[in-house]
């Protein structure tokens, strides 16, 4: 990757379409939110991000849940995350997937094999924290 300037950015940024958008809310807002990018044959990409005082309080967890059950009704089977090495929080849930990490320095890579994970999905959504709901489709 290399750094773009702000004009270039902000024109990758208006031109992304993600198939699904989830938010979670607390507060009256949002605070959370998955957004997946479906490719070609059954393999999407997906990213979470949670607000900092909102993290290890289960609201990632929640997202990602949904947006991997959501994925799997799009006919979504594998899926990548792209994350920090630092971030604990998404190599947990993307261990407790199933899913593989590889690191490279300060990044991580994940892959996930969502059918596999979705065949045997037990709703463990925590009844404290809100479903997240679909912003865009």
């Amino acid at each position: 990757m290399v750094d773009l300037p702000d004009k270039a950015l902000q024109i990758v940024a208006d031109r992304a379409r993600p198939d699904i958008v989830l938010g979670i809310s607390a507060e009256g807002r949002t605070v959370g939110v998955l957004e997946l990018f479906k490719g070609r044959d059954g393999h999407a990409e997906i990213g979470i991000s949670v607000e900092d005082t909102f993290q290890g309080k289960g609201y990632g967890k929640a997202l990602f849940l949904d947006g991997l059950a959501a994925a799997s009704k799009l006919g979504v089977r594998t899926a990548d995350l792209y994350f920090a090495s630092e971030n604990h929080g998404i190599r947990s849930l993307v261990h407790s997937a199933g899913g593989q990490t590889q690191q490279c320095g300060a990044e991580c890579e994940a892959h996930i094999d969502i059918g596999h994970f979705t065949d045997g999905l037990v709703d463990t959504h925590d009844p404290g924290i809100p479903r997240p709901t679909r912003l865009h489709h």
